[in-house]
C-alpha cells in the first residue's frame, strides 16, 4: 500500500488500532539531534502476507502534529 502525505509527521498504520506500526518519515539526511521537518511525499507500507476478504486499513496520528493524507493506493499480488 502506498500512502501520500502532505506536511505531516508521525503517523502510524495497521490492520486494527490494537497493533499499529510507525510510518517512517525522517529523511536520512536529517541529523538525529534535530527535530524532523514536516514530510511531503509517498511512503510504501507493507502488510503481512496473506489473504483477507474483509481487510481494513487503519491510519492514525496520536500526537499533536499535523497529518494530511492525500491518497491511499492499494497494491496487490495476483497469481496465475
Amino acid at each position: 500500500m502506498e500512502v501520500s502525505f502532505y506536511n505531516s509527521l508521525n503517523a502510524r498504520y495497521g490492520k486494527d488500532f490494537d497493533t499499529m506500526y510507525t510510518i517512517p518519515m525522517r529523511r536520512n539526511s536529517q541529523l538525529m539531534g534535530e527535530s524532523p521537518d514536516y514530510f511531503t511525499g509517498d511512503v510504501v507500507v507493507n502488510f503481512p502476507p496473506g489473504f483477507d476478504r474483509d481487510l481494513q486499513v487503519c491510519i492514525e496520528q496520536d500526537k499533536p502534529y499535523p497529518c494530511f493524507i492525500t491518497c491511499v493506493t492499494p497494491r496487490g499480488v495476483s497469481y496465475d
